[in-house]
């Protein structure tokens, strides 16, 4: 199942905080009332990258640049 929404980082750090801590993952999910997978989730994210904050420029390149955006453009108001 996707993800829905992204938490916070204040958020992710506390849940690194108890499992420093030595809390188990069940524990820790009943503490900051969040499910296990998610807590799974952030664990795996963390032992990947070693950062629990989201990576910018994900996601889809672009194809066109402005000036070829700006000739479709021009193509489409004229064939109206």
């Amino acid at each position: 199942m996707p993800k829905n929404c992204e938490w916070s980082t204040d958020l992710r750090k506390l849940v690194l905080k108890h499992h420093m801590d030595g809390d188990s993952i069940g524990t820790i999910a009943t503490k900051v009332l969040l499910g296990r997978s998610t807590i799974h989730y952030i664990f795996k994210k963390w032992h990947q990258t070693g950062l629990v904050i989201n990576r910018q420029d994900r996601g889809r390149k672009r194809n066109t640049t402005s000036r070829v955006d700006r000739i479709i453009h021009r193509k489409i108001i004229s064939n109206r």
